[in-house]
């Protein structure tokens, strides 16, 4: 029966060479990196030749997912020796790993269809779920059928593990120096699972047999015992143990022996949620009734999106024939770097309503939440808007969402107020009106170093840009009812650097509290100039300082320093 859709996955799934052979299935890689050396998973090393590795080389190794270009370059390769006319992907967990928002990204590069499915699991599960996908591929199905397979299987793949040291979560920075040297001395094994897309502990024993024995009691319990069971055996470097009795478990239908090889290192996403006792998973966790999430140009430090439980939809930025998912290909630094060297100016694109999906998934799955609020950049710079919209269309909690009319500091400050009142204990009305509350009152003005980059990106004419930058132009720009306008013109540096908290003071009510937050591109030695003086001027009850993202820096340029700030 001829073939009508293609299989891609990841190297997370571990499915072992001979079955990927089997069906047809192409596996993209993710990357090892040990110091300087970058080495393709299962390409440039081995499993055998990563572990005996990982136990002698004294630098510990990350990993990272695969570049959208990986996949671009996938997509048609797989497509012409298949002679398939759409492709389906099934990555790793997007709560463990870029992978998902590469393979989403890339579906913007070909133009043929590509469905992508998270399959909210890894190794072993994944492999089960990559499986029933190409068998159902291999029998002749259409891609809206091979995915309802794959998603009728997300969530129903118990996946259980166990790990023989503390050594490596110790030094992948999963747990601390006390919890390892307790949990050594006592010899505690975790035992740990996949719980809602994340890894997540489990139980604690107290020896190496008894956990994996805890394993064969774990399925035991998971399994109906009047059905047959498909049962994946993964091992890192060791081989098969006995591990107690089978008691009346079902006939095995399948065992396939795979290799795991990055559980020595998660993706960095499971950080604070995987090992830490204090964030491992909802359980464990105050349930709340609304979740709320945001959008990169909120321009928040990470440390603040982490306090307050905000998950951030990225945007994309797209350099030629790359397309780069903000925060995941490329951050802050190496993106104004390359823009001040790259004759090629890059363009930007909102973030896609799969990212909104995912993120509305992660928050409700995170916080227990019935509701999910997000708070977003304005319509009028941005189709944030839009594309979430669309994804709460696509998702079973309720998704209100905010226009805050604003973008950068602005919009963070009003995301952080509604993840304030949630935290107080408001219902979704409460969340609201405290985030438009917030946007309502917030001014957020700009000045740029150089008009070149409102030139390259469409936003000056070029009689605009010649006459500004021959009479050394600096504007002062402020955004008013959700666009950016020009409010004023200086002739140097200094002066509009000054011209912010000038302009501040004259919006400001004396006496009152204020709020504030500095951003900027690549020029923190003059954000830290405006701190000072906002410091010794307004005395703000709260003042915090970003760097701006790529979204608004591609048409703001380095050099770009911003002022937010709003009274209660």
């Amino acid at each position: 029966m001829p073939r009508r859709v293609a299989i891609i996955t990841d190297s997370t799934s571990d499915i072992p060479p001979d079955l990927a052979a089997e069906h047809d299935i192409l596996v993209v890689p993710l990357y090892i990196h040990f110091g300087t050396e970058t080495l393709r998973d299962r390409i440039d090393i081995d499993a055998e030749g990563f572990f005996r590795r990982l136990t002698t080389d004294p630098q510990h190794p990350k990993t990272s997912q695969p570049k959208p270009a990986d996949f671009v370059a996938a997509y048609p390769n797989v497509r012409e020796q298949s002679g398939a006319q759409e492709i389906v992907v099934l990555t790793i967990s997007s709560a463990l790993s870029g992978t998902y928002e590469s393979a989403v990204a890339a579906k913007a590069e070909v133009d043929f269809p590509v469905h992508v499915v998270d399959t909210r699991t890894v190794t072993m599960g994944e492999t089960l779920i990559v499986t029933a996908a190409a068998e159902a591929a291999g029998q002749g199905a259409s891609a809206e059928e091979v995915v309802a397979v794959a998603r009728s299987m997300i969530g129903k793949v118990p996946v259980y593990f166990v790990v023989d040291t503390l050594e490596y979560l110790h030094k992948g920075g999963r747990i601390g120096t006390a919890s390892r040297f307790i949990g050594t001395a006592l010899s505690i094994k975790p035992v740990l699972q996949i719980a809602d897309g994340h890894v997540a502990p489990l139980e604690r024993v107290r020896t190496k047999k008894r956990a994996l024995a805890r394993l064969i009691e774990l399925v035991g319990e998971s399994v109906d015992a009047s059905r047959p069971v498909t049962l994946v055996v993964g091992q890192g470097a060791h081989r098969r143990k006995r591990c107690g009795s089978r008691r009346n478990w079902p006939p095995v239908s399948s065992l396939t022996r795979c290799t795991r090889s990055r559980l020595a290192r998660p993706s960095a996403r499971t950080r604070g949620r995987a090992w830490s006792a204090s964030a491992s998973s909802k359980s464990e966790r105050a349930p709340m009734t609304v979740a709320v999430i945001t959008d990169a140009t909120s321009d928040l430090p990470a440390d603040l999106l982490e306090k307050y439980r905000l998950p951030c939809v990225p945007h994309l930025v797209i350099w030629g024939e790359e397309t780069l998912v903000e925060g995941v290909d490329i951050d802050g630094k190496r993106f104004y770097e390359r823009l001040a060297t790259d004759p090629q100016h890059p363009k930007t694109a909102q973030p896609t309503t799969d990212s909104f999906i995912a993120a509305i998934n992660a928050a409700v799955e995170d916080t227990g939440a019935d509701e999910v609020v997000a708070v977003l950049v304005s319509e009028q710079l941005s189709g944030a808007v839009p594309a979430c919209n669309l994804a709460r269309q696509l998702v079973d909690v309720p998704v209100h969402i905010v226009d805050t009319r604003t973008v950068s500091l602005g919009l963070g400050m009003a995301a952080i107020a509604a993840a304030q009142a949630r935290d107080a204990g408001a219902d979704v009305e409460g969340v609201i009106a405290a985030a438009r509350g917030v946007a309502e009152k917030t001014h957020t003005l700009f000045t740029v170093d150089t008009l070149d980059y409102l030139y390259r990106g469409g936003r000056i004419g070029r009689a605009s840009w010649m006459m500004g930058t021959a009479l050394a132009i600096k504007p002062v720009l402020a955004v008013v009812d959700g666009a950016v306008e020009g409010i004023g013109r200086v002739r140097t540096r200094k002066r509009a650097l000054a011209n912010l908290p000038e302009t501040a003071a004259a919006r400001m009510t004396p006496g009152r509290p204020v709020h504030m937050g500095v951003m900027h591109g690549a020029a923190p030695e003059e954000a830290e100039w405006i701190v000072e003086l906002a410091r010794a001027r307004f005395a703000p009850e709260t003042l915090m300082v970003s760097q701006i993202c790529a979204a608004i820096g591609v048409h703001a340029g380095p050099g770009t320093v911003g002022l937010a700030f709003y009274q209660p």
